[in-house]
């Protein structure tokens, strides 16, 4: 999956001209160089081990429903905090956070592109992982109904449903950095791509473990294709457009089963 030379530079042709965009194809050529000290790459996969622990904990001991707005709330802080740390790794390696973000778009025509992508993606996205959760379900018996971690912090009102969605977004930018652009670039030794993107999707889905083994499985394929739609868009924001459209998607299906007694509250 190494991005080959000749492909940095026909997309460099392809290009305006402007210093600006030129320099944006330049940022994939080092895709095998560390983007920050590799302490602060520990520090934050740990950081992110520790908070999937203690939210798993949680959804174990029912606690994560409490308070919907506080959670919300913690929560979208503790994700613009993570793209602070990520930033200040950067600096020290004297790399800037748009490096991260690809190439930039052109205008409304760049923005409807992203969005192209975004929609293709989602829906082949969901095509397979729809089709790994039946195989767990069928090969470990495995509940149809989402773990309780998952459920315990649905949008219940339309209050919570408009935090829900700053959440969401939160989530699609900081994650969609710190997972694709910073974890995946870091982990790309040698310039192989397929390097950081197992390494990268094994520690999104361990991240997330108030949502369950299985749902960690799930989400470590997900984010193996979210790398690989960086790589072939060569920006972020594709991704971060179906990242928070997919948690905005399943907040509205789990409101909805919620409201119609689906599942329990």
């Amino acid at each position: 999956m190494k991005i080959p030379e000749s492909e940095v530079s026909m997309h460099e042709t392809a290009m305006t001209g402007e210093p600006e965009q030129a320099a944006a194809a330049e940022q994939w050529k080092p895709l095998g160089q560390p983007v920050a000290p590799w302490w602060h790459t520990a520090l934050i996969v740990l950081l992110l081990l520790a908070t999937s622990v203690g939210s798993s904990l949680q959804a174990r001991k029912g606690t994560l429903a409490v308070h919907h707005m506080t959670q919300y709330a913690a929560t979208i802080g503790y994700e613009w905090v993570l793209l602070g740390v990520v930033w200040i790794g950067l600096r020290i390696r004297g790399v800037r956070l748009r490096t991260l973000l690809g190439v930039p778009h052109e205008g409304w025509k760049g923005l409807g592109r992203d969005f192209a992508f975004a929609g293709i993606f989602w829906v082949m996205a969901m095509a397979i992982i729809g089709c790994l959760s039946v195989g767990i379900y069928l090969l470990h018996h495995a509940s149809a109904t989402p773990p309780k971690g998952l459920t315990a912090i649905a949008p219940r009102s339309a209050l919570d449903l408009l935090v829900w969605f700053a959440l969401c977004i939160s989530a699609g930018v900081c994650e969609e950095i710190l997972f694709r652009g910073y974890l995946m670039r870091q982990f790309s030794f040698g310039g192989k791509a397929w390097i950081g993107v197992v390494i990268s999707s094994l520690i999104f889905g361990a991240s997330h473990g108030y949502e369950g083994w299985s749902r960690m499985l799930l989400l470590s394929v997900l984010g193996a294709l979210l790398c690989l739609l960086y790589l072939k868009s060569r920006s972020l924001r594709p991704g971060m457009i179906a990242h928070a459209w997919q948690d905005i998607f399943a907040g509205l299906v789990l409101m909805g089963a919620s409201h119609f007694h689906v599942l329990p509250k």
